[in-house]
């Protein structure tokens, strides 16, 4: 029996990409709880130390997933089924707090260059569809430093253990990873150097 044969029934046995392109085909209910029982702690986990009031908290963890159901037809394999979850998790953040015309507090170095991404101002809007095609403008390095960094909100110093390269190089990294990625944002395409 091939581990796709039993796709309906045990959804653990699938990986978050084959379980996305059974979503995504039949819209299947398994594989939708599947995904959500993987990262609906992490991405609760995300929301928490950004929103202090628990039923805004609750409300936009609602809306992560719902807005996850609504555009599961938009994802592309290119990208992690977990990178994609927290795109439209920042997105839905940033939206809200648009709406409350309050600043991001999403990292505690205000000087860094890993803070460029929370100078994209809350107020212009960012759309989702530009959020998921500039992850595809980074390298494979520079995605998983800009993961480890502000989704896991590894410092430095971790990522540079994890990855082998020295702190100063990682820094570097996640700026450039940072500003391609503002820049797409903008308009501007994100092929900076």
């Amino acid at each position: 029996m091939s581990r796709n044969s039993d796709a309906g029934n045990k959804p653990s046995l699938l990986s978050d990409e084959e379980l996305m392109a059974q979503y995504q085909k039949t819209g299947d209910e398994k594989a939708f709880e599947g995904l959500y029982q993987r990262h609906a702690s992490r991405v609760y986990g995300y929301l928490s130390r950004r929103v202090p009031v628990r039923a805004e908290r609750d409300e936009l963890h609602q809306a992560v997933f719902l807005k996850f159901h609504q555009s599961r037809h938009l994802y592309k394999p290119r990208h992690s089924v977990l990178q994609w979850i927290f795109v439209i998790a920042r997105t839905t953040l940033f939206d809200h707090l648009r709406k409350l015309r309050r600043s991001v507090p999403v990292l505690a170095e205000e000087s860094s260059g890993a803070s460029q991404i929370e100078n994209i101002a809350v107020n212009e809007p960012v759309e989702f569809d530009l959020d998921i095609a500039a992850l595809g403008k980074l390298s494979e390095h520079e995605r998983s430093a800009v993961q480890m960094r502000v989704i896991d909100e590894l410092s430095y110093h971790e990522i540079s253990k994890k990855l082998g390269r020295p702190e100063p190089s990682i820094r570097q990294i996640v700026s450039r990873a940072l500003r391609k990625l503002r820049l797409a944002f903008e308009g501007g395409g994100g092929n900076a150097q």
